[in-house]
């Protein structure tokens, strides 16, 4: 039996982004054995009393089982200049919201995955501290020089106290060993959805792009190489090449371009975003995935989510040289250059044999979010139990 205790977890991501990131694979995971509180940040005062639409409850809501979304009252909003005013603000933020804990237990564990919220530690004092770093954000192209330092001085004192640190890839384990006493090998996991064996029938708008269809499925930012496919497309214009997902980011500078280029040849397609229900299918529908991802940003030392969604429908990769995909079985195929790239793509098309498929989807299999939250779960509740002794 799991001790008692409620997980507040802060993040910069939205319970409703209608894409499930891994916070939202391992949080509503937890709540099968405790609570748990998604704490959403507080609107910043120039729009704090602003008429919306569509207003959503502030306090503490129930939004599944167990699972429960807090939002600060407009009438708290946050500060970018940490005066006084800025200061009691915070502290009456993090009175309401340790009052709400308390209606679920009586201990908590505080659970961060954006260490530029480091300073919401301070809401709990006493608790014992998770860190789950699932980017190495200080490498992130759109953020400033000012953002990037912020970061990294947040980052110190987190893993100063976390007691535990979860790190996505063997690259981010090894670049926090040392600088934290206890920090954890837990890459992302595939949920059950992306295992069944039909999930049905193409979308149809991926349906009407012809064959062969090599393609890209997910969030679309700095770190999709834009100008590889491109390059992928003029070089085979009888592949169809095609992407999948939304824009998380705003496209200006390199990526812009590179995105304007990427839409302008005749043999691509770009659609927008696709519900997570019907992810499987827009992935079954492809010949050949890609991450294709740049190795000059913080791609390199990524855990890809898509790695095992795509091999739990059985299909065959390419993938740039990032070491979160080398040891990978069954293998999948590696490229360096844009000639690289196609001679992989041709490979795979030309020869994927029934007993690969299987074995990708049997290598999915053991992979879950399932596995993964498990391994999480023994981790808090031995710290926890630890703390009372």
């Amino acid at each position: 039996m799991s001790p008692d205790y409620v997980i507040v977890s802060f993040s910069h991501t939205r319970w409703d982004d209608p894409m499930w990131r891994n916070r939202h694979q391992v949080l509503t995971r937890l709540a099968r054995f405790h609570p748990v509180i998604w704490v959403e940040a507080p609107t910043h005062w120039r729009k704090a009393f602003r008429p919306k639409k569509k207003p959503q409850p502030t306090g503490l809501c129930k939004v599944g089982e167990n699972l429960y979304v807090w939002r600060p009252p407009r009438w708290l909003p946050t500060m970018y200049r940490r005066g006084f005013v800025a200061r009691f603000l915070e502290r009456t933020r993090f009175a309401l919201l340790r009052r709400a804990a308390r209606r679920l237990a009586k201990d908590a564990f505080v659970y961060v995955w954006d260490a530029e919220l480091a300073r919401y530690t301070r809401a709990f004092p006493k608790a014992r501290v998770a860190y789950h770093v699932y980017d190495e954000k200080d490498l992130y192209l759109h953020h400033s020089p000012e953002e990037t330092a912020f970061f990294r001085a947040s980052e110190a004192t987190l893993l100063k106290k976390a007691d535990v640190v979860f790190a996505v890839s063997e690259p981010i384990r090894r670049k926090r060993t040392g600088r934290s006493a206890n920090v954890v090998l837990m890459p992302n996991g595939v949920s059950e959805e992306f295992l069944a064996d039909d999930p049905g029938p193409a979308p149809d708008d991926v349906a009407s792009v012809p064959r062969p269809r090599i393609g890209y499925v997910g969030g679309l930012n700095p770190k999709v190489d834009f100008e590889l496919l491109t390059s992928i497309a003029r070089k085979r214009p009888d592949w169809n090449i095609v992407v999948v997902g939304p824009l998380n980011a705003k496209p200006e500078g390199d990526f812009a371009r590179d995105l304007a280029e990427f839409d302008a040849q005749p043999n691509t397609r770009r659609f927008g975003f696709c519900p997570r229900k019907d992810l499987p299918r827009c992935m079954r529908a492809l010949d050949v995935g890609l991450l294709c991802y740049r190795t000059d940003t913080w791609a390199k030392s990524c855990s890809p989510l898509k790695l095992y969604e795509f091999y739990g429908q059985g299909v065959p990769l390419v993938s740039p040289d990032i070491e979160a995909v080398q040891d990978i079985s069954p293998p999948l195929r590696i490229a360096r250059t844009a000639d690289e790239w196609v001679r992989a793509i041709e490979e795979t098309l030309r020869a994927d044999p029934p007993e690969q498929a299987a074995a990708r989807r049997r290598a999915a299999a053991e992979n879950t979010w399932e596995e993964r939250v498990s391994r999480i779960r023994e981790e808090l509740d031995s710290l926890f139990v630890a703390s009372e002794h």
